[in-house]
């Protein structure tokens, strides 16, 4: 099992940290290692935070997040890098939490680490409550994720970082089912036959104008079937709860009256890309490393957790409600909004 190690050294605050993918091999307090296909993860517990080193056949890669004399405070909200057929991503949050709220996040590493055979947490002075945690999340694609914390400032900064093949960068998205019918127009059953054709000496100019002719209409026919069925998609990928309930863990001891939780350990950033590039929102704004997607029968607000984030779905006016004191300024309006992001019902388009 992972001990909690007590260790004579404090960070500064958050604003201390600086972030490298070149950085020398510091001194390591402990390290959580694993080996999975091709790739080798040493995530070291340092004195000034931690350390990730991955190798890859076709070299290294490597993050460090810390406190360090020599470089000027720097610490990305993402970063890419790439060696070989390799892609790491990496992505951070800082955010400012009451006493109450950073105390129950630290405790809950605590907890977990008692248990967890791939968390790590260093305990930094004589406050349990500052630590920094380390966790292996996954292991295809190769994943970590840590925290440090500051209870001097209320500071909380979370990481997540995954390595994987380029090609898999990219993950293809499930498709989700049309919620809004649409029938395109009846043009009758189409036959559609591709013919290799080349001028041939045999077949006079009139014979060729009209093979041409014909292509050209069975062109401007498909063309058009294409562009009914994207504005179908359109139209039925305006609900972002289908999404939701496939990709993430339903967490239903976090509900809030009506509003339905969900979880999971990537970031509130991640998620809120994930969600917003899966199903495109009215708008989305973001508040103090919280994020709002605004759709038209949905408010959905994407927050952080101790082990992660928490997705709530809530119906628009009541999503509304609990959320107004920070939306309505951002010109959200109490009532749904009736069109779509890029033409659709009402936009006059």
């Amino acid at each position: 099992m992972i001990a909690a190690l007590k260790v004579p050294f404090v960070d500064v605050s958050a604003r201390s940290l600086s972030f490298a993918t070149d950085a020398p091999d510091i001194p390591i307090l402990n390290e959580l290692s694993v080996k999975t296909g091709n790739l080798s993860l040493s995530l070291r517990l340092l004195g000034a935070s931690h350390q990730a080193v991955v190798t890859c056949p076709d070299g290294t890669l490597s993050e460090t997040v810390a406190y360090r004399d020599d470089v000027d405070p720097y610490l990305p909200a993402s970063h890419t890098q790439v060696c070989g057929e390799w892609v790491h991503q990496f992505s951070s949050l800082t955010e400012t939490v009451p006493w109450s709220q950073l105390r129950d996040r630290a405790h809950a590493q605590h907890s977990e680490a008692k248990y967890n055979p791939d968390l790590l947490v260093g305990v930094f002075g004589a406050e349990r409550e500052a630590l920094t945690a380390l966790e292996i999340t996954a292991r295809d694609p190769l994943g970590w994720r840590t925290v440090h914390t500051y209870p001097q400032y209320g500071q909380i900064v979370t990481t997540h970082s995954v390595v994987r093949r380029r090609d898999q960068s990219s993950p293809a998205r499930r498709l989700l089912p049309n919620r809004f019918p649409c029938t395109a127009p009846d043009h009758g059953n189409y036959l559609l036959t591709l013919i290799l054709w080349s001028p041939d000496s045999s077949l006079d100019d009139s014979m060729q104008t009209k093979d041409v002719k014909v292509l050209v209409i069975i062109v401007v026919i498909v063309v058009g079937f294409i562009a009914t069925a994207v504005a179908c998609v359109n139209l039925g990928n305006d609900d972002p709860v289908d999404f939701i309930e496939s990709t993430y863990t339903r967490s239903a001891h976090l509900d809030e009256d009506s509003g339905r939780a969900y979880t999971t350990d990537l970031t509130p950033a991640q998620v809120r890309s994930e969600i917003g590039g899966a199903v495109s929102p009215v708008d989305a704004r973001t508040d103090a490393g919280n994020h709002y997607l605004q759709y038209a029968k949905y408010i959905i607000a994407v927050t952080a957790t101790a082990t992660g984030t928490k997705i709530l779905i809530d119906d628009y006016r009541r999503g509304h409600q609990r959320h107004s004191v920070i939306i309505t300024g951002w010109g959200w309006s109490s009532s749904p909004p009736s069109g779509f992001r890029g033409g659709g019902p009402g936009s006059g388009k």
